[in-house]
């Protein structure tokens, strides 16, 4: 039965009762997913974790029914909307301005689910970011890319570890496509996204070793024309055996034929710590055949998504403009606040200065709240009480 039908008889079912019902545990699993309590698909099977997603629901609404579905966590099933549900989760959801933070803001802005109790990993690559959370060029046969595992703790995301990566294949196979099917077609490069689509199994023949296997299908790009970058590729959904494995220890500067179109880990001691890491997930506790969910990021896409969500961003000619424009008393003064703002900014490349409007660095003190406001910044040498400007021409 669905769950109208359920609530309408006023019943009661316990887990079990729930996991025979399949039609029921479908139709519970859809609203929780919807909820993003529950990653997709909504499949019948009402395991450990469905009952986890459940339990969480009914923690979070305050149903008296614990261990067992009743008509109060049925009507509250039907009858609670994302937004409400969303509101209560985010008074003790708390990313903040970190990297965990903002990967983890921004897959909540792309509607990317997110795993929030403590105990499930969330494994997430990105693409073009080094091991410090800077990016980089983002070039091409390189382990330049970050993989990484973010857990919520108490409502704030964590990172538990991260190791050098690549998310594409390098130019041996880019140039000589492993499969005929991929001859033919062109290498395979993972269309960013998130997919539910790997399990625990081994990699590889010559070098057999643990790895998350592909056992659903994922959505790639075809390289036909073999210009080792995403735009005018077709997409091509399907099982292509595009594996999490490990890169033989190769360099970083060359993937060599570590990486047909897999998610590579460059060591082999950062990826046995990868793999150690992600078996403690709850749910592969309870279920060895548990299939682990992966989120993929462009990291220039990351960025500006970072700056998209500040109330305004600054641009460096704009205050050029602003300075030679703007009277001062010592008109000679403005060569000097110009090398300033060159140095401290980094001509116009510093956070500080984007977000803020802070071109010279300038630390917030009594007596300058006509002008600016106080925030707190971290600094490269020191986390500090920064000015922050509503316009360029109050930082001249």
């Amino acid at each position: 039965m669905n769950l109208y039908d359920f609530y309408q008889q006023k019943l009661e079912y316990g887990l079990e009762a729930i996991a025979y019902d399949k039609e029921l545990a479908k139709h519970i699993q859809e609203i929780l997913i919807w909820h993003k309590l529950l990653a997709p698909p909504a499949d019948g099977m009402f395991d450990p974790i469905s009952a986890s997603a459940l339990r969480e629901f009914q923690e979070l609404m305050k149903c008296n029914e614990e261990g067992f579905l009743g008509p109060d966590t049925a009507k509250k099933l039907i009858e609670t909307h994302p937004r409400d549900l969303k509101e209560l989760r985010q008074r003790e959801f708390k990313p903040g301005n970190d990297l965990a933070g903002r990967i983890i803001k921004y897959m909540l802005k792309k509607g990317y689910h997110v795993d929030r109790r403590t105990g499930e990993y969330n494994i997430i690559y990105v693409e073009g970011m080094n091991t410090d959370g800077t990016l980089n060029s983002d070039q091409s046969n390189q382990f330049n890319d970050l993989r990484l595992v973010i857990e919520i703790v108490g409502g704030i995301p964590k990172i538990i570890d991260s190791w050098e990566a690549t998310t594409e294949p390098g130019y041996f196979y880019t140039r000589n496509p492993i499969s005929p099917y991929a001859r033919k077609n062109g290498a395979a490069r993972i269309k960013f996204g998130q997919y539910k689509a790997w399990k625990i199994g081994t990699h590889g023949q010559a070098d057999t070793h643990e790895a998350l296997i592909q056992d659903a299908n994922i959505t790639v790009h075809r390289d036909w024309n073999k210009d080792m970058i995403r735009t005018g590729d077709k997409l091509d959904t399907g099982l292509f055996g595009i594996n999490q494995h490990h890169g033989f220890d190769y360099f970083r500067n060359d993937i060599s034929n570590a990486s047909a179109g897999c998610l590579v880990g460059r060591t082999r001691k950062g990826h046995r710590e990868f793999m150690k890491l992600i078996k403690q997930d709850s749910r592969y506790q309870s279920n060895s055949n548990y299939k682990f969910l992966t989120t993929i990021i462009a990291g220039d896409d990351l960025e500006k998504q970072q700056f998209s969500n500040e109330e305004q961003t600054f641009n460096w000619n704009n205050f050029v403009q602003v300075l030679a424009s703007t009277d001062i008393e010592v008109e000679d003064l403005k060569v000097a606040q110009l090398a300033q703002a060159i140095l401290e900014s980094g001509r116009g490349t510093s956070k500080l200065f984007k977000l803020h409007g802070n071109p010279f660095g300038m630390k917030y003190r009594p007596g300058m709240s006509q002008i600016a406001s106080p925030i707190e910044y971290d600094a490269s040498d020191e986390t500090d009480t920064y000015c922050k400007f509503t316009t360029l021409s109050d930082a001249v």
